[in-house]
């Protein structure tokens, strides 16, 4: 039970709950651990809660597993700081102040709450600026589509449970569509 302790803690703070809101290296993080088992064996009769059995020489697994995929996250190549739920409270208050739900910031705090809940990735909701110049630079999925939707990829309902698909979501009034 306390390895998991550990093991959370190593999550919480390798993850991005720290002063710099950023991802740890893995090093970092086992030396937080072991700072906080140390803090933890002072309190007890020196149990050293990184392993599964006091006897044990090496840490347990389930804090070795935290560290392997921690480790493993830092040689993903071009990996960019994932957008936090913190961000997005952050964009809904900034869409509150714009006073109207209309707003640019409210429909990016809209799209951006989405993002999260789906788990979409940029290329999957937009192109990079430099593709706007140069339609050679659109970037491609697989098949050889390209990767971020277009308007013909979207379609809501109505109020009136009416389907539309494409441009003719542009032709309705924003208070005739249902909040899901």
């Amino acid at each position: 039970m306390c390895q998991l302790v550990a093991a959370m803690y190593a999550v919480h703070v390798g993850s991005g709950s720290n002063l710099f809101f950023r991802q740890m290296r893995s090093n970092t993080v086992k030396n937080y651990v072991n700072d906080m088992a140390s803090l933890v064996g002072m309190a007890t009769a020196y149990r050293d809660i990184r392993k599964d059995n006091p006897t044990d020489a090496k840490v347990g697994r389930i804090l070795t597993s935290v560290y392997n995929e921690l480790k493993h996250y830092e040689t993903v190549p071009n990996r960019r700081e994932p957008f936090m739920p913190e961000m997005l409270v952050c964009a809904k208050s900034i869409a509150k102040q714009s006073g109207s739900t209309l707003s640019k910031d409210a429909a990016l705090a809209d799209w951006y709450e989405i993002g999260i809940l789906a788990g979409l990735r940029k290329a999957e909701w937009a192109q990079d600026k430099d593709a706007a110049a140069d339609f050679q630079l659109v970037a491609k999925n697989i098949f050889g589509d390209t990767a971020a939707f277009c308007i013909i990829d979207i379609d809501i309902e109505g109020v009136d449970r009416t389907r539309l698909v494409g441009p003719q979501c542009l032709l309705v009034a924003p208070c005739a569509v249902r909040k899901m």
